[in-house]
């Protein structure tokens, strides 16, 4: 009996300086294990970001595109209206008012009442676009919607019903798609994805 407590007793005391270095071993393990993980979720949150990046861009072209094409179209139609407007007037009217001899008075000049008539008209023809491109600049989801829907439904109006700019038109309309279509995309990607999936994909 004595003989097995002694054996027992130096087992035990063998086994017991290996102790520490196991659980040196498995600590580094762990840390090693901990540096892998931490160094994936680097790499995980620089693609995420690069992704957000490139969706922010994509945005910010798809609004500058939409903005300048409602600018211009509204541009156009003011002057295309005004200058219609213009060569509707009589000749004479419009050299009287050019050239109105110093030494007479006229109560109305007739190039300045042309003109303001042809503005009048011109703005009502164009302000949708000038409106609609204001609304779009706007940060409020609702006011970029207005400006959106009026634009659109306006330049689908001039292009199939009244046939004009019918071309510059449709490309209004793409210009606004193009960017409900981008700012969507981003919307949904943004809801759908967040730093924990694409964690959880790596690890699957």
């Amino acid at each position: 009996g004595s003989m097995r407590r002694t054996k027992s007793l130096e087992s035990t005391h063998e086994s017991t300086p290996s102790s520490p270095g196991g659980n040196r071993r498995s600590l580094e393990s762990q840390i090693r294990t901990l540096q892998r993980e931490v160094l994936l979720m680097r790499r995980k949150i620089a693609i995420m970001e690069e992704e957000t990046r490139r969706d922010r861009w994509g945005i910010r072209y798809s609004r500058r595109m939409c903005l300048t094409s409602n600018f211009l179209l509204g541009l156009w139609i003011f002057w295309t209206r005004l200058l219609q407007h213009v060569q509707k007037q009589k000749k004479s009217d419009l050299f009287m008012g050019v050239f109105v001899p110093p030494f007479k008075r006229e109560p109305k000049n007739p190039l300045r009442t042309i003109l303001m008539d042809g503005c009048t008209k011109a703005i009502s023809k164009s302000w949708v676009f000038f409106f609609g491109a204001i609304m779009i600049s706007r940060s409020r989801l609702w006011k970029k919607n207005v400006g959106l829907a009026l634009s659109t439904s306006y330049s689908l109006y001039l292009a199939i019903f009244s046939h004009f700019l019918p071309w510059t038109n449709y490309f209004n309309m793409f210009s606004n798609l193009l960017y409900i279509t981008a700012t969507w995309t981003n919307n949904n990607t943004n809801q759908d994805t967040t730093l924990e999936d694409y964690i959880d994909d790596d690890q699957e």
